[in-house]
C-alpha cells in the first residue's frame, strides 16, 4: 500500500521512539525498509542512542546523531522560558551540569526551581534566590519531587493516569478514581498548566498524554503496590464496561491491566484471548508472550476444575503458534505435561489435545503408530459428539 501510494506522490513515514517497538511492527518496518530503493518514500525513525538493528545499515540508512544542547542553546532556552534577557552564571552552571544539554531536563529543573521559589527574575536577569538553593540529584528525583508537591487530588489523578498508560481518556480515568468526569477534567487542566500532561485528542472523547514517558514512569513507580493493583483492576473493569459488546478491540489492554491486578482468573482468561487475537494476526511472538503470562499465573492458582481447563486451553491453543515457529518438540513436551488433565476433560478439549499431540508427534520422529493412535482417538471422539 505504501509503495503503491508513493507512485502518485512522494511520502514521508515517521516512526518515533523505535526503542519501544513491538516485534510484529519491527518485522514490518524491516520488510518495508528493504523494499524502499527505487520508490519515493522517506522513512524517518527516531530512537534513543545505542539502539541498533541489523536492517538499518548503510548505504540504505543515514544516521543523524543529536547531541546535547550547547551552552548558548541552554542560555537561549532559559531566557525564553523565564522571559529574561540574562541568566546568572550560578543558575546557568546548575542547569548545564545537571541537564547535560538535555532540553527535557532543562525544563524540569527550571520547573523545580520555580515551584520551590528558587529562582527570581529581576532587572531582566534570571538568578538563584540564594547561594544555598539545591536541586535533586537526578531527573527522576526532580520529577518525583514535583509530583510530591502536588495537592492530593491532583496527585491521585496523575497516579491513576500513570496506571492507564502514556495516553489516557477521561472516561476510563474517572472510573479508576471513582470520581465524576467533570472534576477529573478540571484536575487534568491544572496538570496541563503544570506541564505534566497535555491534551492529545478531543474526539470521540477528551484524551490526554503524559508530557514524556519518563514522567509516566516516575509517577507510576511512586504508586504504592497495593493501590497499583487496585487501579489496574479498576482499569480492567472500566474497559469491560466501556467496550461491552466489542471486548475483542481491547483484549490486550484487559490482559495487561488484569495481569497486574489481584484478579488472577480474569488475568488468565484475557491473556488467552489476547494470545488468540495475536495468533490470528500471525503476531507469533506476542501470542506466545500472552500464553506464557497465562501459564505462569496459573502456577500459583488453586487446582480447581476451571483452572485445569484454563491450563489445557493455554497449552493446546499455543500449539498452532509453536508449529508455525517450528518449535515442534518443545510443544510436544508441553502437551504431554498436561496429559493427566485431559483424561477427564470435556470432548472439545480432549479431542483438540489428541489432535495436536498426534500431529506434532508425527513431525518429531515418533514411530508411525504413535501419532496414528492419538489421531484415531481424536477422530472417534469427534464423531461421537459431533465435533
Amino acid at each position: 500500500m505504501i509503495l503503491r501510494a508513493s507512485e502518485t506522490t512522494p511520502l514521508i513515514l515517521i516512526v518515533e521512539n523505535l526503542h519501544w517497538i513491538d516485534t510484529a511492527s519491527e518485522e514490518f518496518l524491516a520488510h518495508l525498509a528493504a523494499s524502499l530503493p527505487g520508490h519515493r518514500v522517506l522513512l524517518v525513525l527516531t530512537t534513543r542512542p545505542g539502539w541498533a538493528v541489523s536492517w538499518l545499515v548503510p548505504p540504505l540508512t543515514e544516521t543523524i546523531s543529536l547531541e546535547g544542547l550547547g551552552a548558548g542553546d541552554v542560555r537561549g532556552m532559559v531566557r525564553t522560558l523565564l522571559a529574561a534577557e540574562e541568566v546568572s552564571e550560578q543558575l546557568f552552571k546548575i542547569l548545564a551540569d545537571k541537564s547535560e544539554g538535555n532540553p527535557l531536563y532543562v525544563e524540569e529543573i527550571l520547573r523545580q526551581l520555580q515551584e520551590t521559589g528558587g529562582i527570581v527574575v529581576e532587572d531582566s536577569e534570571a538568578r538563584l534566590r540564594s547561594a544555598d538553593v539545591t536541586v535533586p540529584a537526578t531527573i527522576h528525583d526532580i520529577i518525583a519531587a514535583r509530583v510530591d508537591r502536588l495537592a492530593e487530588p491532583l496527585k491521585q489523578t496523575l497516579q491513576g493516569a500513570a496506571v492507564v498508560g502514556r495516553r489516557f481518556g477521561i472516561s476510563l480515568l474517572s472510573r479508576i478514581l471513582e470520581v465524576a468526569p467533570d472534576p477529573v477534567a478540571g484536575h487534568l487542566r491544572e496538570l496541563h498548566g503544570l506541564d505534566f500532561v497535555f491534551p492529545s485528542a478531543q474526539e470521540p472523547e477528551p484524551m490526554y498524554s503524559f508530557k514524556h514517558a519518563l514522567t509516566q514512569d516516575v509517577v507510576y513507580a511512586g504508586v504504592l503496590e497495593r493501590r497499583r493493583r487496585q487501579h489496574h483492576a479498576a482499569a480492567g473493569h472500566g474497559l469491560e464496561e466501556l467496550y461491552a459488546g466489542r471486548i475483542d478491540d481491547v483484549v490486550e489492554f484487559l490482559a495487561y491491566h488484569f495481569g497486574r491486578s489481584a484478579e488472577a482468573e480474569k488475568a488468565v482468561d484475557y491473556a488467552i484471548l489476547a494470545a488468540s487475537k495475536a495468533q490470528r494476526r500471525w503476531a507469533n511472538t506476542e501470542a506466545l508472550a500472552f500464553f506464557d503470562d497465562a501459564l505462569k499465573r496459573l502456577e500459583g492458582m488453586p487446582d480447581t476444575e476451571s483452572n485445569r481447563q484454563r491450563r489445557i486451553d493455554a497449552v493446546v491453543k499455543q500449539a498452532e503458534v509453536m508449529f508455525a515457529l517450528g518449535r515442534h518438540a518443545e510443544q510436544v513436551k508441553a502437551l504431554e505435561a498436561i496429559r493427566a488433565l485431559t483424561v477427564d476433560a470435556d470432548p472439545q478439549r480432549r479431542a483438540a489435545w489428541l489432535c495436536w499431540t498426534g500431529f506434532l508427534h508425527s513431525l518429531t520422529g515418533a514411530r508411525p503408530e504413535v501419532p496414528i493412535a492419538y489421531c484415531t482417538e481424536a477422530i472417534a471422539l469427534a464423531d461421537l459428539v459431533g465435533l
